[in-house]
């Protein structure tokens, strides 16, 4: 899935800096359309307008919640030894099942047989080891995802004859129906062999093949150190595909972006400050790879206010 991008050769390659491969990032995107290349991916429509907990929430911990107006969506670790998936390798894995399953039209999703490999060529993550490496996180983090549930609520007023009340609506799904993961006790390096295999539940993939939002993998991966980041992409990429003038979205309050995506930051004064500073500079890195995005603050600050703008996902026809 992530697309390698090759530095050019220099007089002096020892002083070859993280700039240079943005700004190397930078130009294949706007050179290259992503459904040219093969680096078009997509997520499934509901995970875009919802963001897991950025950080650990903490042990022992096994459901989280969002609210948003009238919706509210439910994350449940459905097995004891698992939990609440959290940081950037779930969105990313996340990611990856939904572009396969729409994709090859398949639930059974492989995701290979060497971990470094998979972290490096499909996420485009860098190989670590150790306690908190990428090859630990990538384990626990797949196994805490795919154990999950997910529950959408919808309340309302509604009118039935002449009567009003209100209504409840609750859908219930699995991400995975089976999940096969495998890797030698001894005799082989744990990190290297890797053999997974995970059936989505057949309601999750009805969902993603029916409503994915298509995202560029080259934007991901350049912004893929922030799990705010990816969350605001993926959001914003979904609401560009409809929309079609000046929209304000409160940064606070009810059907804010806070309610969707600033799970980890307190509901105080120095919480939102801190989300709503953060919100502002992820939205810069956004920007530096999707430079025709048009989204500002309000002179208020209230608000961020969304105008039309390209998708993300372009070809050359």
């Amino acid at each position: 899935m992530a697309r390698h991008i090759k530095r050019q050769d220099s007089l002096f390659p020892e002083m070859a800096t993280k700039l240079d491969k943005r700004l190397a990032l930078r130009q294949d995107i706007l050179d290259f359309p992503s459904q040219d290349i093969g680096s078009m991916g997509h997520i499934a429509r509901l995970l875009a307008q919802f963001g897991l907990p950025h950080s650990n929430p903490g042990e022992g911990i096994t459901s989280y919640k969002r609210e948003n107006g009238d919706l509210t969506i439910r994350i449940n670790s459905l097995v004891e030894d698992g939990g609440v998936p959290w940081g950037i390798l779930p969105r990313l894995i996340l990611a990856y099942v939904s572009s396969q399953a729409v994709l090859k039209k398949t639930k059974t999703i492989h995701l290979g047989t060497n971990l470094s490999t998979f972290l490096r060529d499909e996420l485009g993550m860098a190989v670590t080891g150790g306690k908190n490496g990428t090859v630990t996180r990538m384990k626990e983090q797949a196994y805490r995802l795919f154990t999950s549930s997910i529950t959408i609520i919808r309340k309302g007023k509604d009118t039935v004859g002449t009567t009003t009340g209100t209504r409840r609506m609750v859908g219930m799904m699995n991400i995975a129906d089976t999940i096969d993961m495998w890797e030698p006790q001894t005799g082989k390096n744990p990190d290297e062999i890797w053999q997974s295999t995970i059936v989505l539940d057949d309601r999750f993939y009805q969902a993603t093949v029916r409503a994915a939002v298509p995202i560029d993998w080259r934007i991901v991966n350049g912004i893929q150190n922030s799990p705010l980041a990816l969350d605001l992409y993926f959001w914003l990429t979904y609401r560009m595909k409809t929309n079609d003038k000046k929209t304000p979205i409160r940064f606070f309050g009810e059907n804010s972006i806070y309610e969707q995506l600033g799970c980890g930051y307190a509901n105080t004064r120095s919480g939102r400050y801190a989300f709503k500073k953060k919100t502002l500079t992820q939205l810069e890195e956004i920007k530096f790879y999707w430079p025709s995005l048009h989204v500002h603050a309000s002179d208020d600050g209230e608000y961020l206010n969304l105008f039309p703008s390209p998708t993300s996902v372009s070809s050359s026809s």
